[in-house]
């Protein structure tokens, strides 16, 4: 939802070289402003001449404070938290009374008005898209951050998440890329497994470099007091799987990395039997994303996450990752689940009544895709789409436990191409074994007490 304000300012000859202050009222729950601004002659650079308007542009927030400047170089500024116009603050859009600084430089005729045109974007629940795991040239991968920014906005994500490899050097140079928020994290690597940890420049002190498992959980347990969202990953990965115990903290557990292929579906499976020993942790998918295969396959956010956030800000993802707010989807542009409970979503528990019922949509179910709606019992709904089209169906839910849905289909060319590269790494007989059908999408569960 937006909200537009107009003001026109008037401004006389007599003003020039002065600045002025220009008052408006920033009202509740903002995540984005937009101010524009125009006046006669507004084409004009700032050499100095009686002949020409030139007006300024500066802005203070509620408590006096310099926002940013840009001077009369551009007409159109963006303020959020997650991106902001260059010569501008990337900041939270606090309710309260801000001020446009007007500063007239030149003005030729006896009178000018200035129109300002702002525009408040407010927050909203909706689904935002990421890729939670990536690498750059600060790790070994082969991407600037700033290509894998342009790639992002390419797919159509809104928020990244770098996670280079042991080192958290990258953090302290983050780009600002329009519509795109860039979350610090660092992959904490090991011989023996590996974890993401997201939301904090420096979520450790002192060295990665450590040899027993009390040693890494130590800089775990660090990084989560200082904030920080920890992530199992690719536990059952075949090349670089978890090797010590995994009866550890976590917030999330990375299920899919990279394209789907048989050790997601491990990974998969071992969530499934957590989830009904009572265990409610949040499962999110990663591309772990270093380099494009042969300068063709790229599995850049293959899959990308879908978080239910009000904000794109650093926070509102984070918290809603961690509350599993989260659908799990091959890619930016694939069939996405809508599982809900009323205003609930996945990953909310819900407080079950006589008239309980659920909720599933899918935005565009496949020919040959089948939809599959699971309980704590095992599948309730079983629906192969016919033909390509929207679909959605409402649940009575009689008993406590969780729903939870999944898309599955028969493995594309990017699970081939993955599975058959994992088979030859590792050796594994059968390079060109049939793989079974896959899961597409999936989402956390909703919970019901």
């Amino acid at each position: 939802m937006e909200k537009k304000v107009v003001i026109s300012f008037n401004i006389s000859k007599e003003q020039h070289r002065q600045y002025f202050k220009v008052p408006f009222d920033v009202p509740k729950d903002v995540e984005a402003l937009e101010i524009a601004y125009s006046y006669s002659g507004d084409q004009a650079d700032s050499i100095p001449s009686e002949k020409k308007n030139v007006i300024d542009l500066a802005l203070l927030d509620q408590n006096g404070n310099d926002v940013g400047a840009s001077g009369s170089s551009v007409r159109q500024i963006t303020l959020s938290e997650s991106y902001s116009s260059p010569g501008y603050k990337k900041l939270p859009i606090t309710e309260g009374k801000w001020h446009i600084l007007c500063g007239v430089y030149m003005i030729k005729d006896q009178s000018l008005t200035v129109t300002y045109t702002i525009t408040f974007k407010f927050k909203k629940y909706r689904y935002l898209k990421g890729d939670t795991h990536l690498h750059s040239i600060y790790s070994d991968g082969v991407k600037t951050m700033q290509e894998l920014g342009v790639m992002a906005r390419k797919q159509g994500l809104d928020f990244m998440i770098m996670t280079d490899h042991n080192s958290a050097i990258h953090n302290e140079h983050l780009p600002d890329i329009p519509h795109l928020n860039i979350i610090p994290g660092v992959e904490l690597t090991h011989y023996y497994g590996h974890v993401n940890l997201w939301g904090k420049k420096l979520p450790y002190k002192g060295s990665f470099a450590v040899n027993s498992f009390d040693d890494f959980k130590s800089l775990i347990e660090e990084a989560r007091q200082s904030g920080a969202i920890v992530s199992l990953n690719h536990p059952y990965c075949s090349l670089c799987p978890w090797r010590w115990d995994l009866d550890f903290y976590r917030d999330a557990i990375e299920v899919w990395n990279g394209p789907m292929r048989l050790d997601n579906m491990k990974t998969i499976e071992w969530w499934r039997s957590e989830l009904l020993s009572g265990k409610k942790t949040t499962i999110i998918g990663g591309s772990d994303y270093h380099f494009t295969f042969f300068k063709i396959f790229n599995f850049f956010a293959r899959p990308t996450t879908r978080v239910y956030a009000k904000a794109n800000t650093k926070e509102d993802i984070l918290d809603a990752i961690k509350k599993g707010r989260c659908v799990i989807t091959d890619s930016a542009k694939s069939s996405m689940i809508y599982l809900s409970s009323g205003h609930n979503v996945v990953g909310d528990t819900v407080k079950l009544t006589e008239n309980t019922k659920a909720h599933v949509k899918v935005d565009k179910l496949k020919k040959g895709h089948t939809l599959i709606v699971n309980n704590q019992h095992g599948q309730v709904f079983k629906y192969k789409a016919k033909k390509t089209a929207p679909f959605e169906k409402e649940f009575d839910i009689t008993e406590k436990g969780f729903i939870q849905a999944e898309i599955w289909r028969k493995p594309n060319l990017a699970s081939r191409l993955a599975e058959f590269g994992v088979r030859y790494v590792t050796k594994q007989k059968g390079l060109f074994k049939k793989i079974p059908k896959l899961i597409f999408a999936i989402t956390n569960p909703i919970y019901f007490e």
